[in-house]
């Protein structure tokens, strides 16, 4: 019986340390985007990680409810990160009247660098594509993205864009 007592206080201790991090004012990126297509895009930096290192993931979301735009996933993929996100924009680099979704990041040493990171959807997936890396911190991360795409070489015979790269592994809804 005096073991029973004991238990809930036993539960208070376990809980004590999830409270503190949450009190600690750890912060992580997270921002949502509905693209021309009403789709939602969720991005986000990973759970418990530091900021200025890790991972963050690119989910797709039908949109299909106003009221609820993230109840319905389609897919999603996770990429590394060097450094702290700082933005997420919407552009359509190549002209195709599908918007892309670029991921700027700044990296946390004395430069403060930039990168930016491309996302097509391609069939239903967010497909990482170009990318650009170690940017002055004062600068335009799409017309640099523009600059890279102009000087590209033509696509390969076999089809591949300048916006294409090899696809992540996605996750997809089941």
């Amino acid at each position: 019986m005096k073991m029973m007592k004991n238990i809930p206080w036993a539960l208070a201790f376990l809980l004590i340390p999830v409270s503190f991090l949450t009190a600690t004012g750890m912060e992580r990126f997270i921002q949502i985007i509905q693209i021309r297509s009403g789709e939602t895009i969720v991005v986000a930096e990973g759970d418990f990680e530091p900021r200025s290192v890790g991972s963050y993931s690119v989910r797709l979301y039908s949109g299909a409810n106003p009221q609820a735009p993230t109840d319905d996933f389609l897919s999603g993929t996770i990429h590394a990160r060097n450094g702290t996100i700082l933005k997420v924009l919407r552009a359509d680099l190549d002209r195709d009247q599908v918007e892309e979704i670029l991921v700027v990041t700044q990296s946390s040493g004395s430069g403060g660098y930039l990168s930016v990171q491309v996302f097509g959807i391609k069939n239903k997936v967010p497909v990482p594509g170009i990318s650009v890396t170690d940017l002055p911190a004062d600068a335009n991360p799409i017309l640099e993205l523009i600059n890279v795409i102009k000087s590209a070489p033509e696509p390969t015979p076999h089809g591949s864009a300048p916006m294409e790269k090899a696809p992540a592994t996605p996750v997809q809804a089941q």
